[in-house]
């Protein structure tokens, strides 16, 4: 996964000319990686859902890329804000402390997005601090859960034509708009609530996704492959034998950590009572 680590944001919400008592959420695109994908169009129904149009108390800022190549993508989403004035777009192409400042001016940040590669951008304003609100699907539940952000429901539909080479046969997830649109409601009627789980999600992405720890990960990984699999290539297993032998390693480890854990030993104890009181023999299918 990615390592995040973000310096101290230098520009404020002064410099973006945004109010300073409006409560803010954010959410992020890039045309390049599909409006379908991205969805910004079920952020802005969740949000108006919330707050109505032209509410005085909040805004909605929606970053995308420059939209010159995508006219039909950029007028789907200039007609679906309409009039609404508490919605701004801000279209451009910004620095990477700029960026971050951006991120770090909005009270919360919004993603209901179809499917992710890893969520780098819910993983940012986690670091940041923000409470994040987010489809729960895809890559970005890899490090966000409900201790640590405010996942959104979704129900699976057919990717169909909507993406780069997708199919009919190819699914992704359609964000519950009522069920986001009560989260961003909860996120700005109890202020300590989301500023808990905030804090949490800002510990634990600076815990798990430092660059400390991700590259010990990567040094891990290399040093099993050239012990596993270097080794392995002059012999007569093809390289992709070898590959399947590294994995199903990998498994076995996994397996193994897992049998060591406490509670799935109780879990074991607990099963093996059960067999003694009724003569069963039943197993796990792990356990073989």
């Amino acid at each position: 996964m990615h390592s995040i680590e973000i310096e101290n944001t230098t520009y404020s919400r002064k410099d973006f000319n945004l109010p300073e008592d409006k409560f803010i959420f954010m959410t992020m695109f890039d045309y390049y990686s599909s409006i379908s994908r991205k969805n910004p169009i079920a952020t802005i129904d969740a949000y108006e859902q919330s707050f109505g149009k032209n509410n005085p108390e909040v805004l909605l800022l929606i970053k995308t890329s420059i939209s010159k190549e995508f006219p039909n993508e950029k007028n789907e989403l200039v007609n679906r804000i309409g009039d609404n004035k508490s919605i701004i777009v801000v279209e451009e192409i910004l620095e990477r402390d700029k960026l971050y400042s951006l991120m770090n001016c909005c009270d919360c940040f919004v993603s209901l997005h179809r499917s992710e590669g890893f969520g780098l951008t819910m993983a940012e304003a986690m670091y940041l601090g923000k409470p994040v609100i987010a489809t729960a699907y895809s890559a970005n539940t890899e490090f966000m859960n409900i201790n640590n952000s405010f996942p959104v429901k979704y129900k699976l539909i057919k990717t169909g034509d909507q993406y780069y080479f997708s199919t009919d046969k190819d699914v992704w997830a359609d964000a519950d708009v009522q069920h986001a649109s009560q989260q961003m409601t909860l996120v700005y009627t109890n202020k300590n609530l989301a500023s808990e789980i905030a804090q949490k999600g800002q510990s634990d992405v600076k815990q798990f996704l430092s660059p400390t720890i991700m590259g010990e990960k990567i040094k891990q990984r290399l040093e099993l492959i050239n012990k596993e699999i270097f080794p392995n290539l002059s012999q007569k297993s093809s390289n992709e034998e070898s590959l399947l032998k590294f994995e199903i390693k990998l498994l076995e480890d996994k397996l193994n950590k897992i049998r060591n854990l406490k509670p799935v030993q109780w879990k074991i104890k607990f099963k093996n009572f059960q067999n003694k009181l009724t003569g069963k023999s039943r197993k796990y299918f792990w356990e073989d």
